[in-house]
């Protein structure tokens, strides 16, 4: 994952390199195109995100106690709910659905379990967790040794804010305590629109995700640190990125730009 590459404007770009699994792609335009303007000077490639990095992703249920008695007993785990506003039909929906991908009408199938466009309803509170496979990152190392964090509950800490965030996690007592959540995670599969870590990993790694950041200029381009829709629909995918938008960048991590 090639994370916080500096654009204009203050933004920064983070996104999976494309050469990446699942992505699989010869080509990604941070290594291939940005980095090489940096041969040779390693530490200025890494300090800019042009050195992809290794990271781990999964998802994590946010979990609530349940304690009994006016001691407060614990006896177990429940999902924490949150309100969930289910999306309206696109316009491609409403057309008939010719140009709606199968993995699209699959989610549209699953919201309209939960209701119709525009209900708000309850789902479980699910957060995407993103660590390098570090020290700092305890409970990814942990995943790397048993291959799950599904085997039981965590109660994980965040500490200060911003690129100085870590994360840290307890796991007190014996087993017994920390009860197996994988019936909770069955009974709410196929349920909830959860979305899983390859299909994060191909939306940020996509070359409509690329183009959005490296092939746009002006306001595009002042815009690219948020979400938004991919590059005009006439972009075409052979052509070089606008100049405004690599001059940009090239400037901002030379130390030449004035942001």
């Amino acid at each position: 994952m090639h994370r916080f590459v500096p654009l204009a404007e203050k933004k920064f770009f983070n996104g999976v390199c494309r050469k990446a699994y699942p992505i699989g792609a010869d080509y990604c335009y941070v290594c291939d195109v940005v980095a090489k303007e940096f041969e040779g000077d390693n530490k200025e490639r890494k300090r800019n995100g042009l050195v992809p990095t290794d990271v781990a992703v999964a998802l994590a249920m946010e979990m609530e106690a349940i304690t009994e008695g006016p001691k407060r007993i614990f006896v177990g785990w429940k999902p924490k709910f949150v309100e969930f506003e289910i999306p309206q039909l696109t316009e491609a929906e409403k057309a008939g659905g010719a140009d709606v991908s199968a993995e699209s009408k699959a989610y549209r199938e699953l919201l309209n379990g939960l209701g119709k466009p525009g209900d708000k309803v309850s789902i479980p509170s699910i957060g995407l967790m993103i660590g390098t496979l570090s020290g700092k990152q305890a409970l990814f190392n942990y995943a790397t040794k048993r291959k799950s964090i599904s085997d039981r509950v965590h109660e994980i800490s965040r500490y200060g804010k911003g690129l100085d965030t870590e994360w840290d996690w307890n796991q007190d007592g014996p087993d017994k305590d920390q009860p197996d959540p994988a019936p909770i995670l069955k009974e709410l599969e196929g349920k909830y629109p959860f979305e899983l870590p390859e299909e994060w990993a191909i939306r940020n790694g996509s070359e409509e995700r690329y183009n959005f950041f490296f092939k746009l200029g002006g306001d595009a381009t002042a815009a690219a640190g948020e979400e938004g829709d991919s590059a005009s629909a006439g972009a075409d995918d052979a052509e070089e990125p606008v100049s405004d938008a690599r001059s940009a960048l090239m400037e901002r991590l030379k130390g030449k730009g004035s942001n």
